[in-house]
């Protein structure tokens, strides 16, 4: 159940805001309107009567006085008072929404701020040259912040996902993946890893710069009021939607952590999880756009991007220590040797991610699609929880990891370690004996996932 908002201050706590709902009370408009309308005639009555009582006016039946006057004048003049009453409120409107119009166009215009340098040239004599003014630009980026944080508090987050989509976008102009240097991998590099030694070019390897790092920030820091604007943007979203992706995922009990999951317990297990997958999927509003950008070396530590785009990202060395990325879209994303230790990937779509070198310890990766993911001897894959993810295509052979761990687990078309193949140990009931397509594949993993309890395998051909 919901809970009520807190008030922000006094006012609100009378109900009373710079920006009302007025759908919550619209069934008092027209019992307001009927009250007005009869302290309006009321007020005519009444100076229409005392009118009647000042002509004539003799000693005998002395007339109004200079109060009865005035009176009448102020009960008369009250309509037009209240009308221009709100003819100024009108006025103050446009002229807050001018204002802020304005500082939205004056921090974009701070994003494309350019300064003159000189620099030394081949000849030695000094060259000038055209760079990014970084203090000015970071500024920009400031401002369209607090732009967003201040629309959420005052006019229910109408420009706080204008700020995000602005922001996304000068990340994808400024930072796209496209430039990106590619490398050769050479033979040595093998030797390399095994010893522990980041090839050349991963080594190398250049942090965003400070603008883009900044946006990064900023994005990931988006707070509880940003997050429930954006869970309630776009036409398919509902006006009452929450923020899904805090639903806490599933957990085992914790006298089953590290045991091989069999019969009753891990069904049990796979239909909550489907449960929680089917509140996480429901969700319909406004998602991060950062596909095909440079994340290179980017510090997203505790970043919230949960349901993002990030398809086609070039995240290598990239720090995402307990990033909470549940749902998200890492589909093709380069992600060697970064750092994703705790990171929350529930119901994350890696497919075709490159893992080469990443280190997914204790990584929570339940319900994610794992399909045709590269691996290599050097990613850690220690302690991570794979319950319920769809693995096909993968050469688990590649990466030290236990029964326990793959079991809860829907396999299909991999290489396992020799003592894990058929024959070997408790084959799980149910993981397909025979090869499967990609479709006919993704179909049983649909079967089992509904009805974990009731499902069986297709037997081998």
């Amino acid at each position: 159940m919901t809970q009520p908002e807190k008030p922000k201050d006094l006012l609100d706590w009378l109900c009373i805001s710079e920006s009302p709902r007025w759908m919550v009370s619209r069934p008092l408009g027209a019992l307001v309107s009927v009250v007005l309308t009869l302290l309006l005639t009321l007020a005519l009555a009444a100076a229409v009567n005392m009118l009647a009582k000042i002509f004539p006016s003799t000693p005998e039946t002395p007339g109004g006085n200079l109060g009865t006057s005035g009176l009448i004048v102020a009960l008369l003049g009250a309509p037009f008072l209240i009308w221009n009453t709100i003819i100024k409120q009108k006025a103050l409107g446009f002229q807050k929404e001018g204002h802020l119009t304005d500082r939205i166009s004056k921090a974009v215009e701070h994003l494309g701020a350019e300064k003159t340098v000189k620099r030394p040239g081949a000849d030695g004599t000094a060259v000038e040259q055209t760079e990014p003014n970084i203090e000015v630009r970071i500024g920009g980026i400031l401002s369209l912040e607090r732009i967003a944080q201040d629309s959420c508090t005052y006019d229910g987050g109408r420009d706080h996902v204008r700020v995000m989509e602005i922001l996304c976008a000068y990340v994808r102009e400024n930072a796209p993946a496209s430039g990106v240097v590619e490398h050769a991998r050479e033979p040595s590099e093998v030797d390399e890893r095994v010893r522990g030694i980041l090839p050349g070019w991963l080594a190398e390897m250049k942090q965003p710069r400070e603008d883009i790092a900044q946006v990064l920030h900023v994005i990931g820091r988006r707070n509880t009021d940003q997050l429930r604007v954006e869970a309630r943007w776009g036409k398919t979203a509902a006006p009452d939607a929450d923020w899904v992706f805090n639903t806490d995922c599933p957990m085992l009990p914790a006298s089953a952590e590290g045991t091989m999951l069999t019969g009753s317990v891990l069904s049990d297990h796979i239909a909550r999880l489907t449960k929680w997958s089917s509140v996480v999927d429901s969700y319909r509003g406004y998602r991060l756009d950062l596909r095909k950008t440079n994340l290179q070396m980017a510090d997203l530590s505790a970043a919230v991007l949960c349901g993002a785009r990030l398809d086609g990202a070039r995240m290598a060395r990239a720090n995402l220590y307990q990033a909470k990325l549940t749902s998200a879209q890492l589909r093709g994303a380069s992600l060697e040797a970064a750092f994703l230790l705790e990171a929350k990937l529930n119901g994350a779509d890696l497919s075709s991610a490159c893992l080469d070198d990443a280190d997914l310890r204790k990584a929570h990766l339940k319900a994610a699609i794992l399909s045709y993911i590269l691996l290599t001897k050097r990613t850690r894959f220690r302690e991570a929880v794979l319950d319920g993810a769809e693995i096909f295509g993968v050469n688990l052979a590649l990466v030290p990891i236990t029964v326990a761990q793959i079991t809860p687990a829907f396999l299909g078309g991999v290489e396992l370690p020799d003592d894990m193949v058929h024959g070997h140990m408790d084959w799980p009931t149910h993981w397909p004996k025979g090869h499967l397509d990609r479709s006919a594949f993704r179909n049983e993993y649909r079967k089992w996932r509904e009805n974990p309890a009731a499902y069986t395998p297709p037997p081998p051909p």
